[in-house]
Formats: C-alpha cells, structure tokens, sequence
C-alpha cells in the first residue's frame, strides 16, 4: 500500500494536470477560442460592456462573460425597446430596477477575473446588456445587442 501511494504521490507531481485557460472553479468554459457565440468582456474602471457580436439569430444563445475588471459584476440580458442608456432607475436611482424592465437572463456576481457561461433562449428584437451592481449601470456598463 505505502509503495502505490508512495508511486502516486510521485505520478501526480510528474504529471501537473493545467486547469483550462478558460476555468471557473475547476471547470472548464466557453472562451474566446470557442464554445460561445457571444462573448461578453465587463470592465472596469473605464466601465463598459462590450460585446462580440453585437447581434446574433434569434434562438439558443451562449454567452462567454468574462470579468476582465477589478471589481465584483454581475450580467443581465434585458429585452427592451428603450435606448441601452434610458433604463428606469430604482428608488435609490443607484441600479435599474429589475421589476420595471424584462430581464430575460442574468448571472449573478463573477468575480474579478472569471469567466462564466450563460446559455438563454432568445426571440428576436432589441435588448440591453448591463452590469446592474450599483452605480455600473450609471457609469456605463451598458450595451445595445440585437437579435435577428
């Protein structure tokens, strides 16, 4: 027994298994050398959203969102005929409220760094994508998408 755990020990120090380049706890996501349709960089602190494309077919979607800022964000695919800077503001005009607006998506905080998938389903029309932890929406963490 002490010999295998002993050979083990000394196969798992030879064989350094890299996690993916594209990873989140340990798991392996959709990055921008594939596996997503459309990839989502959250910045800051020149706060913005950018996305690649900036449309796409109506139907299945991935989302590759990749933190590339300093700071906690989060994402939210809303369907919207308002310009991707004219969303209502809650009572603290600090984040957009959610309950007036149709989010169709969303992923809740990633942290500094990751990147994080996020398949939806989507009809075609206008849609905004936003950061919404307060005061990001404000600064411009907003961008129009279309799907076609």
């Amino acid at each position: 027994a002490i010999v295998l755990l002993t050979g083990g020990t000394i196969w798992a120090a030879v064989h350094d298994e890299e996690q993916p380049e594209h990873a989140v706890n340990g798991q392996e996501t959709p990055g921008p050398d594939g596996g997503a349709d459309v990839l989502i960089t959250l910045h800051d602190p020149d706060w913005a959203v950018d996305a690649e494309p900036t449309s796409f077919a109506a139907g299945p979607v991935g989302f590759s969102v990749e933190n590339a800022g300093s700071l906690i964000h989060n994402f939210r695919v809303i369907s919207t005929d308002l310009a991707q800077d004219a969303l209502p503001l809650d009572d603290s005009g600090f984040e957009v409220d959610e309950a007036q607006v149709d989010v169709v998506a969303e992923l809740g905080e990633i942290t500094a760094g990751d990147i994080v998938p996020l398949m939806t389903e989507l009809a075609a029309g206008p849609y905004v994508l936003i950061c919404n932890i307060p005061t990001h929406y404000d600064a411009g963490m907003h961008t129009a998408f279309t799907v076609e």
